[in-house]
């Protein structure tokens, strides 16, 4: 699979709550992606199940005391038995399906995070990489806050 979760580290150390929602968006369109490409594969269920399992993500984030987090929530459900029935069946056309609805909802939460002035996350933080060998590649990322250091 070509997803590249290291791209995405410094990303998430730096990220408002909103911003890591349009994260998780772009991680679950990479992942059906990578199902779409994978269909032939031996990969495919691994890739599909991580599209399931971000999916889910984005359902655990929601807030269902308000009538657009039960709304979202439908939403991710459809999508989640979309993928499901994607990865039982090897349906490319269910798996174009359920990218096209993300992407929908991508898009308005990109034009949400437009106005987005959150505080990110980890404020007050400084992030370095450095390298280090790790799963047979270099790679390291450590965040400095002025309270706690985080590393990842």
């Amino acid at each position: 699979m070509l997803i590249k979760k290291e791209e995405y580290e410094t990303r998430v150390a730096t990220a408002t709550p909103l911003g890591l929602v349009i994260i998780n968006y772009e991680l679950l369109l990479d992942y059906i992606d990578a199902s779409i490409s994978s269909v032939e594969t031996d990969e495919f269920d691994s890739c599909v199940e991580n599209a399931i399992n971000s999916n889910g993500l984005l359902m655990d984030s929601l807030d269902l005391s308000y009538e657009i987090g039960r709304e979202l929530m439908s939403i991710y459900i459809y999508v989640s038995k979309i993928l499901v029935d994607a990865r039982r069946i090897k349906d490319i056309e269910l798996l174009k399906e359920a990218k096209e609805l993300v992407s929908i909802l991508f898009e308005s939460w990109q034009e949400i995070a437009k106005s987005d002035d959150g505080t990110p996350i980890l404020s007050n933080s400084k992030v370095y990489e450095g390298l280090t060998y790790k799963d047979g590649k270099l790679t390291e990322m450590i965040v400095e806050s002025d309270q706690n250091d985080f590393k990842a």
